[in-house]
């Protein structure tokens, strides 16, 4: 069965109401402030970036609302659980590799925060958005956010699944950003 053929969405999917709590763990290390100074880095890097008008989703997935909730929302307030659900459809059934660097500052804020509950995806996304062509500055940013957040879970007293979280992503986001050092592992500690 196509695409086309499929019946189209008639409930919204947003605004994402998951009741998801943030993690605020990372930003209260000795690296919360380089953490906070690397995402004003990832959307000052990314500002430039734009999504596609119309956005591109799938009928089926979304309503007219959603995509107008997501192009009119600006970034910022995307809520965490909006943005971990976008993070699971993004390039998919919702917008495009470039589409993805438009949300990729929060989407990685968001990481911070322990609010994804699909991380491993953003290798993939990663993958797709750095192949539309990312520039030095913004690949910079990237690199220099991944340093400072894998800093700040090793830092954290209960790091278990912070920990874990990453470095089961970390072998393939290694692959999309072979800049990254080779030995960027967050070590799991348990409660001390």
């Amino acid at each position: 069965m196509s695409n086309e053929e499929l019946d189209r969405r008639t409930v919204d999917r947003f605004p994402v109401t998951l009741e998801g709590e943030p993690h605020d763990r990372a930003f209260h290390t000795e690296h919360g402030v380089p953490l906070l100074a690397a995402i004003e880095e990832l959307y000052a890097a990314f500002e430039v970036n734009r999504l596609t008008e119309p956005l591109r989703y799938c009928a089926h997935c979304f309503t007219e609302n959603d995509a107008r909730y997501i192009t009119s929302t600006p970034l910022r307030e995307l809520s965490l659980d909006d943005i971990a659900f976008i993070l699971t459809k993004a390039v998919t059934t919702l917008g495009t590799a470039a589409d993805f660097n438009y949300f990729l500052p929060r989407v990685l804020e968001v990481l911070a925060y322990e609010g994804h509950y699909m991380e491993h995806v953003i290798p993939q996304n990663l993958a797709h958005a750095r192949a539309t062509g990312w520039s030095e500055r913004q690949l910079s940013a990237v690199v220099a956010f991944f340093k400072v957040h894998v800093a700040a879970i090793n830092a954290m007293r209960w790091n278990t699944s912070a920990a874990h979280a990453f470095d089961f992503t970390a072998p393939e986001l290694k692959l999309v950003l072979p800049e990254l050092p080779a030995d960027l592992v967050a070590a799991a500690k348990d409660d001390e």
